[in-house]
């Protein structure tokens, strides 16, 4: 819990500098047809300030492992990879993820749980929101970590958002997420813990195939977005996608 604090006091450091190094290198959201935010030039590189405010409390092993998803996620947020390519990048930290956990099935949900969150992160809020509840409940020691530092970076990213995670924030948090229930929770555990990314992402995936399209190929046609085209505000959105979170890990502790 102390290192929960110290995680949260660093990031609220770390965050408005990456804000202030992302306006100077212009690594802000430019407005585009197929996302749901329509604010200008909002700093986006947010993955980084939560991966070096949550570094000096982390096992070297570990955060060698975010650092990849991290630094894949960064690549992707300034040239913009070819998702064929992500993909393939995202095997190298997860290889990393199986080594350091000695068991395959981490790594493997290490890759798809980055690939959640990242499609997860389509509204202000949401991803954040959901990686602090996971982490901070489901995470151990490591999980408490991470989740100062998402809370420190909601404090930014919250409705209307000042700053993004970009990729290099949600991949980051997607295997954070894996890597550190991995510690206490079997598979089947970390999928529950992690539904609320993992429905959204069988929802918008199965709803682009069905009607002919990539499903890499961003819309607003996420559950969050479905959510706000019923007059849901914003702001409470991050709250119910928490929620609907806490709710599953309650009565996943509950049953056991």
């Amino acid at each position: 819990s102390m290192t929960f604090i110290a995680s949260f006091l660093f990031g609220l450091v770390t965050v408005p500098i990456s804000m202030i190094v992302a306006k100077r290198l212009g690594l802000v959201s430019r407005v585009r047809r197929d996302r749901w935010n329509k604010n200008e030039n909002i700093p986006r590189i947010a993955g980084p300030a939560i991966l070096i405010a949550s570094a000096p409390f982390l096992d070297f092993p570990q955060l060698l492992v975010l650092a990849g998803f991290c630094a894949t996620g960064l690549i992707d947020d300034v040239r913009e990879l070819n998702p064929g390519l992500k993909a393939a990048l995202l095997i190298i930290p997860s290889l990393m993820a199986g080594i350091v956990t000695e068991s395959v099935y981490v790594g493997v949900l290490c890759w798809i749980f980055a690939n959640c969150y990242n499609l997860l992160d389509h509204a202000d809020g949401l991803a954040g929101a959901v990686a602090l509840v996971v982490l901070a409940l489901g995470g151990g020691s490591g999980g408490l970590v991470l989740a100062g530092a998402c809370a420190a970076f909601l404090v930014f990213n919250y409705p209307p958002a000042r700053t993004f995670m970009g990729d290099s924030g949600s991949l980051t948090l997607g295997a954070a997420a894996v890597l550190f229930t991995s510690e206490v929770s079997g598979a089947s555990a970390i999928l529950i813990l992690n539904i609320v990314p993992l429905v959204d992402t069988v929802y918008v995936v199965s709803k682009r195939l069905y009607s002919g399209r990539k499903p890499w190929v961003g819309g607003t046609d996420h559950t969050g977005h479905q959510v706000l085209k019923m007059g849901v505000p914003a702001k409470l959105l991050p709250v119910i996608f928490g929620g609907l979170t806490l709710i599953v890990i309650l009565a996943l502790r509950g049953g056991r």
